[in-house]
């Protein structure tokens, strides 16, 4: 079957077949048409109106030389000039295809009940297009190709899916792009943070497809959709409901095995640096290299080191332990909510709420320690910079034999020292201030119909009044932390500073405001205050 009966520009047939008493003739129009197509399209014809013993010479001699006519088979026994209609299945039984072929000459036109004897004898009917075909008889014009009945596809179901919060399946991870169009290497966001009952994915149901109907009215039943399971995995739970997958503890999300699991401990198999980022972790981080300089390690939990850290940033609500030690480089800043743990310190800033534990030795450094500062391994050293410890210090050795200039302080530091002498300052500042506010009020209230005199002078009633209750509020809150730091002034004496082998001059040691220089070598030697005076006695 052809895909289309050819027309010519005026849309007019391209060529024309008779059938007569003496002969079957043909004549080719003008056409745009080539001639392949045009000699397919002819051959169709004649085979759907069964014309016999077909000259094909002289088919071909009519396509060449337009608008002459050619007999092309002798007389016919019987007429072949009634309307032709043919109905084809598509292979999927999905489409029934009418081609119609006009009457010739005084042949009858093809009928509805004609065509409906054809599409009975195909077996069609489901999706028979009435209006379509009606369209067809009115015209009686020739068709090709025209599609008159249409089955219903089956609509496909949809399989179960999972569904994962915001960055649980992000994969290809990319740096940040800052402000200013820079890419952030130091943030490359590795750690997807959930805390205990966040919901971390949702399974979605399958959906069921619906049947469709061939035009031979065949059922035709989509294949089931597929079901899944949450996939749950270490430290997760789903509820009763079967389609929500919790948190069942705060941790790192990662998927393992195809399983989500959560962990409370985020372990960097490496070092922390371009490949990793920053790390910022809602639980406890492992790191099993090192921290290289200018990253940094922020979690709410501990942080182990099993290298160095180099001039990088930890903060943490735990304990920090580094392995082989604090390498400062005169900017790496180290805060502890627990203790810290670590062979040595050297150029760093480190500060513990609890206590800070030390093997070999703490050079040029500034430690504070809201308990303890212990150096106990082989050397046991303090050189330079200032330890502060809210009830303790302990080394082996305290400065060196060329008198490097080094703090000790207990109780108090003195930072504190210096935001009260800040605090003082600035609660002067306020008196200062609220004094010449009240000062005008008296002169504002003593004086009877002043208001616009001194409204003409700048001065507004109501702005001053906000002005001095933030100035109130200011001194009040600058007070308690004076009254704070003065607690700590009045506590009883407590505190000491441990020397097990020796301690060098050049060495200073505050027990709050009471400050003690050594001048001589001493060994084996503690340093307690009692009222106003430093004591020693033997290390013990």
């Amino acid at each position: 079957m052809t895909d289309e009966i050819l027309h010519n520009e005026h849309n007019e047939p391209a060529y024309c077949l008779e059938i007569a008493d003496d002969g079957v003739f043909l004549t080719v129009y003008p056409t745009s048409a080539k001639f392949a197509s045009l000699l397919n399209i002819i051959k169709e014809e004649i085979n759907v109106r069964a014309i016999e013993e077909v000259d094909f010479a002289e088919v071909q001699k009519a396509i060449w030389n337009k608008s002459i006519k050619y007999k092309i088979a002798p007389s016919q026994q019987e007429s072949k000039k009634d309307g032709v209609v043919i109905i084809e299945i598509s292979e999927d039984e999905m489409e029934a295809v009418c081609t119609l072929y006009p009457p010739l000459g005084d042949g009858k036109r093809v009928t509805r009940e004609q065509l409906q004897r054809v599409l009975d004898s195909k077996n069609v009917m489901y999706g028979i297009d009435e209006g379509k075909i009606n369209e067809i008889i009115m015209s009686g014009k020739a068709v090709s190709s025209c599609v008159i009945a249409q089955g219903l596809p089956i609509k496909m179901g949809k399989d179960a899916s999972i569904e994962f919060n915001s960055s649980v399946t992000e994969d290809n991870l990319k740096p940040k792009v800052l402000g200013n169009g820079r890419v952030d290497y130091y943030d490359l966001g590795l750690i997807r943070n959930v805390v205990e009952g966040e919901v971390i994915a949702r399974k979605i149901p399958a959906i069921p497809g619906s049947d469709g109907v061939t035009v031979t009215g065949k059922l035709l039943k989509p294949p089931p959709p597929k079901d899944i399971s949450l996939p749950r995995g270490k430290n997760t739970v789903v509820l009763d409901d079967g389609l929500t997958l919790m948190a069942d503890t705060s941790g790192h999300v990662e998927i393992r095995s195809g399983r989500i699991c959560v962990f409370p401990v985020y372990v960097v198999p490496g070092d922390v640096d371009f490949s990793t980022g920053n790390i910022d972790f809602i639980g406890s981080v492992k790191v099993m290299g090192s921290v290289r300089n200018g990253f940094s390690v922020k979690a709410e939990g501990n942080v182990e080191i099993m290298g160095r850290l180099e001039g990088g940033f930890i903060n943490t609500g735990g304990n920090i332990v580094v392995k082989e030690g604090i390498v400062g480089q005169g900017k790496g800043n180290i805060k502890a909510g627990g203790s810290v743990y670590a062979r040595f310190l050297e150029n760093a800033q480190v500060e513990a709420r609890k206590d800070v534990l030390v093997g070999d030795s703490i050079m040029h450094s500034t430690v504070r320690a809201g308990g303890k500062i212990v150096v106990n391994g082989k050397k046991g050293k303090i050189v330079g910079g200032l330890c502060f410890a809210g009830r303790e210090i302990e080394a082996k050795v305290v400065g060196s034999i060329m008198e490097v200039a080094t703090e000790l302080e207990i109780g108090i530091c003195s930072q504190e020292l210096n935001n009260l002498k800040l605090l003082s300052e600035k609660e002067n500042e306020i008196k200062e201030q609220l004094q010449k506010i009240n000062s005008i009020f008296s002169i504002y209230n003593s004086v009877k119909g002043s208001d616009q005199r001194i409204k003409s002078q700048g001065f507004d009633y109501d702005e001053q009044i906000a002005t001095r209750e933030n100035l109130l509020g200011q001194l009040e809150v600058l007070q308690e932390q004076k009254q704070k730091i003065l607690a700590n002034l009045r506590l009883p004496d407590r505190g000491k500073v441990k020397v097990k082998d020796c301690v060098f001059p050049g060495v200073t040691i505050r027990f709050g405001t009471i400050c003690y220089a050594v001048r001589n070598e001493t060994r084996y030697v503690c340093y307690y205050k009692q009222g106003d005076e430093v004591k020693t006695a033997p290390y013990a």
